[in-house]
């Protein structure tokens, strides 16, 4: 993307975010705070499209699409669960001069959050990870499941937290090294009475098998429009790998899209 062109996505956005539709500032202000908060009961269908550049000798791009199916079952008045679903669809680039280029499904992850209501938001449940990638180089060809868990404070627009999650290798294929990775990603983002918000957020994975790290910091912009009658949170950010193995990504940028369904 041309940098010159993000003054008019931004602007675009901000300008869109005064004709958001009915409501008070309040209702537009709690359902953007809710699209922040990573176990909200709130149905909603991500698209979050990520563009990596600056991998291998050839400076070689990668890009990918999930798709981000958020569902939270009420299971009691105090308590409910969230189920979180992530689709990858994956394009990578040969790393080296005259190799093939990838394309195709990655590994499907899938995690359930208890969340029990009360003056903190926090939850915790299952992690899997499925063998779902249609390419050898797409995913880790194994099945792996673990915990995983989310705490968060919401006060005055303010949203400060982290979600985590740790995945092993439980049916390894014997052509493929273990799996064994740590991922904790904390957050930072102020939201508006108008529905943007500006956020910071790190994302560390560690591979314990490979001894590496992976740490972007990402820089995002987002804000609630409503389109007729359906409401959709739009998200533009910027990343940079403060640590990255060798061959790894330089910097991307992201592009976000979520429908949501409020009750």
């Amino acid at each position: 993307m041309q940098t010159r062109w993000v003054p008019v996505i931004l602007g675009w956005m901000l300008v869109c975010g005064r004709v958001v539709g009915e409501g008070t500032n309040d209702t537009l202000h709690a359902l953007a705070l809710k699209t922040h908060n990573p176990v909200a009961e709130l149905t909603c269908l991500p698209f979050s499209s990520t563009l990596d550049f600056g991998l291998g000798p050839d400076r070689a791009a990668n890009y990918t699409v999930n798709v981000q199916p958020l569902l939270p079952f009420r299971i009691s008045p105090d308590h409910y669960i969230v189920s979180r679903t992530t689709l990858p669809l994956i394009y990578a680039q040969s790393l080296t001069a005259g190799g093939g280029d990838h394309a195709g499904l990655g590994d499907v992850q899938q995690s359930f959050f208890w969340v029990p209501k009360g003056a903190a938001i926090w939850g915790f449940g299952p992690f899997l990870q499925l063998p779902t990638a249609t390419d050898r180089t797409l995913g880790a060809g194994q099945w792996c499941a673990g915990p995983t868990a989310a705490i968060l404070k919401q006060e005055h627009g303010w949203t400060v937290g982290a979600l985590a999650w740790h995945l092993w290798s439980f049916a390894a294929a014997g052509d493929r090294p273990t799996f064994n990775q740590t991922y904790v990603n904390p957050f930072l983002s102020y939201t508006t009475p108008r529905g943007a918000t500006f956020g910071v957020s790190g994302e560390a994975t560690r591979d314990w098998t490979a001894d590496t790290w992976l740490v972007p910091v990402n820089c995002t912009i987002s804000q609630l429009v409503k389109l007729g009658g359906q409401k959709i949170s739009l998200t533009l950010g910027w990343h940079t790998y403060v640590v990255t193995p060798a061959g790894g990504p330089d910097w991307g940028v992201k592009l976000g899209v979520a429908f949501l369904f409020p009750e």
